[in-house]
């Protein structure tokens, strides 16, 4: 599985840009010519994928909405940032994740999800926003990704023992002094796998 397209509407310096990725891919241009605008565009990506990540900490760490969105686009589509990335294999069907984001109208404006949707071929998996999200406007802080995997914390937390390094209950309650996390005692192991 590799990335075969990326298509990025009003993503930094770039207004409208849809790239074919082949099995290379090698981007070359002078000096502030969007090099790593592009590059970024995949970083955001996986920001949103990592645990402890999500659509909020993406966005702030690339210094908010308005650093992310181009300067073109008040009037490209509707202004919001969009990024589409299509992921498969030669001849396969490919699985295509998309999402645009906007600015909050009112109160805190923090970046919400303007429209999320993944498919695989023809298949539309996910189509946001939802009744739910009409419903809710504070789910659209999150993507989908970051519901489900706080779903799953959040459940996970209150059915299984305490991770290494965390304090519980009964040792604060022992008058014994938390003992705080340390790197060595929290660093997990990364693995990758041919494929």
């Amino acid at each position: 599985m590799r990335i075969t397209h990326l298509t990025l509407r009003n993503w930094r310096t770039f207004k409208n840009l849809d790239v074919e990725v082949g099995q290379r891919l090698v981007i070359i241009g002078p000096n502030a010519s969007g090099k790593s605008n592009l590059l970024d565009s995949i970083r955001f990506l996986r920001d949103l994928a990592t645990p402890g990540g999500g659509l909020q900490d993406a966005i702030r760490t690339r210094g908010g909405l308005s650093r992310v969105r181009c300067l073109f686009a008040r009037n490209n589509n509707h202004g919001w940032v969009a990024i589409t990335v299509a992921i498969g294999s030669d001849g396969g069907e490919p699985w295509t994740y998309s999402i645009s984001v906007r600015s909050e109208p009112r109160g805190l404006h923090r970046a919400v999800v303007a429209e999320e949707t993944v498919r695989h071929g023809d298949r539309v998996l996910l189509q946001r926003p939802d009744d739910k999200d009409r419903d809710d406007p504070e789910r659209l802080t999150q993507t989908a990704l970051d519901r489900s995997r706080r779903t799953r914390t959040s459940v996970t937390s209150r059915t299984s023992s305490p991770r290494p390094g965390t304090c519980t209950s009964s040792r604060r309650s022992s008058g014994t002094p938390p003992v705080p996390a340390t790197p060595s005692t929290t660093r997990s192991a990364v693995t990758s796998s041919p494929g």
